[in-house]
């Protein structure tokens, strides 16, 4: 997967993430419990998306990948 597939892929992570949190705040404004509660959950999923994008994101260290290899 290139770079700029990751980078549209993260954009739009973000956009989950904005979505979730507002509908949290509407969740928790209006009193209504359960879509704070499901907009909670769906912050879980976006985080652990968030953390897939970095891994892929960021540069591998060689000496790293060089240790991992002789493991």
């Amino acid at each position: 997967m290139n770079e700029k597939a990751l980078m549209e892929i993260s954009e739009q992570v973000k956009i989950l993430h904005h979505a979730g949190d507002q509908l949290c705040a509407l969740g928790e404004a209006h009193d209504f419990p359960a879509m704070e509660y499901n907009a909670k959950r769906l912050l879980a999923v976006v985080e652990i998306l968030e953390i897939n994008i970095s891994d892929l994101l960021e540069p591998i260290d060689p000496g790293e990948q060089d240790a991992a290899e002789h493991s």
